[in-house]
């Protein structure tokens, strides 16, 4: 079988500053050469070679916060109660093989039910499907009370397979995990403050010390990673002290938070896209003369557990990322991106719009951002043979018209994201090979 070249664009390849005029050689599934035309071997005639003249060729994109069988969802009802878990397994295939046409070419889950995710993983391997590589997560593991327990008891549904799985003291944590773990997935999701969206407020800690230190050490005895939604910064510091790899949100980090983070390698998915899209779709319902979103029962039922939206803490959210993500930047810390997406602010497709929204509204540069959605994710999911372009690593290429380091909104639209390759083999192509 012959090689690919990729000859002529432009090389972001998430860690060196960009290089224009560079060849890229595929070989099976690997990179086997990067350099100039001069500096790599030329093709032969059972090799295909593609002009990317005005183009970029870049690392697959990671999207660090999947939640694939969300079906763009107005409520916690919408969650479990409108389709059951095998509808949804097909909600979740489209979703997926959606995101990695669009150039995201590896994922690493945040909440799933009935074990979908896992699922989806195995059918991916076996190319029953198409989607990205897949980083499987559990069902949320959250306390009694919490976001997702949210039908009142008389409904007594016992949906044990949903988004959410019910643990009260450090056992039930313990074993959840480890259930999940046997059922295989790769990453464990908890519930360690309210807030950014969910039924309690952001300064709730509804998980205690000891619980969430028992999700960890039974994640981690098993060789696995664990993820917690935190919005405060007595949460934040919670989570990091429990030994939580990876924390979503982080409306309420500051300096004491990113200290943190970088003594004990801490990661972090700052979810800032969902805070400026709920504040625009706050602001447009204002101009409507229809007030701002509040807080509102997610359905008929006035037993329903309320959404908790507060606009102002909102706007002090955006302030404090402002301020705080170009200081943990700065400092080293793992960011990495990925946010809600099949909220109703952010529907599923919409990946792009959080990596443009980091550099127009947060002032992070596109590099970085970037650097974020590749080289960062990769060192975080522990597997270096993603996440950059160079001799030996594995080929998951984005190839897009232009140069999203000039401008990353280059990013949002299909019609620039010319070619995505995994694992060598093109899943989407519109450049013509010259021979």
């Amino acid at each position: 079988m012959g090689r690919t070249f990729l000859v002529g664009g432009t090389l972001v390849d998430g860690i060196n500053p960009a290089r224009k005029e560079v060849t890229v050689v595929i070989e099976g599934n690997r990179i086997s050469a990067v350099g100039s035309q001069a500096e790599v071997a030329r093709p032969q005639a059972q090799d295909k070679t593609y002009n990317l003249a005005g183009m970029t060729v870049m690392p697959g994109l990671f999207q660090c916060h999947l939640h694939a069988a969300m079906d763009n969802i107005h409520s916690y009802h919408d969650l479990d109660m409108r389709y059951p878990a095998n509808y949804l397994t097909l909600v979740a295939a489209k979703n997926l093989e959606l995101m990695l046409n669009m150039g995201f070419t590896s994922a690493v889950g945040a909440g799933s039910p009935a074990n979908i995710d896992v699922v989806l993983k195995h059918a991916i391997a076996a190319e029953l499907i198409n989607g990205p590589r897949l980083c499987a997560c559990s069902q949320h593991l959250v306390t009694t009370g919490e976001s997702l327990d949210y039908m009142p008891s008389f409904w007594r549904s016992g949906l044990e397979s949903g988004f959410g799985r019910i643990c009260d003291g450090p056992e039930e944590f313990r074993k959840a995990v480890r259930a999940a773990i046997k059922d295989g997935a790769d990453i464990v999701k908890v519930h360690a403050t309210g807030g950014h969206g969910t039924t309690l407020s952001t300064d709730c800690l509804p998980i205690t010390a000891d619980e969430l230190r028992a999700a960890c050490d039974a994640a981690h005895e098993r060789g696995k990673k664990i993820r917690a939604h935190a919005a405060s910064k007595a949460g934040i510091l919670l989570c990091v002290d429990a030994g939580v790899d990876l924390i979503d949100h982080v409306d309420f980090l500051d300096d004491e938070c990113i200290d943190v983070f970088l003594k004990n390698g801490t990661s972090i998915t700052p979810g800032a896209f969902i805070v400026v899209r709920t504040l625009s779709v706050m602001e447009a319902y204002a101009r409507r003369s229809e007030g701002e979103v509040a807080a509102g029962r997610d359905s008929s039922s006035p037993f329903f557990s309320s959404i908790a939206i507060d606009k102002s803490e909102y706007l002090r959210a955006l302030d404090n990322f402002r301020i705080f993500l170009p200081r943990a930047l700065k400092a080293g810390v793992n960011i990495v991106n990925g946010d809600d997406f099949a909220a109703p602010v952010a529907p599923h497709g919409t990946y792009a719009d959080e990596l443009v929204s980091y550099v127009e509204d947060i002032g992070i540069s596109a590099k970085d951002v970037i650097k974020w959605a590749t080289g960062n994710a990769a060192r975080f999911v522990g597997n270096n043979d993603l996440g950059i372009l160079s001799h030996g690593k594995i080929a998951d290429i984005l190839i897009v018209k232009g140069n999203p380091i000039e401008d990353i909104a280059l990013l949002r639209q299909r019609a620039n994201l010319m070619a995505v390759m995994k694992d060598g083999k093109f899943v989407h192509n519109q450049v013509e090979a010259l021979h």
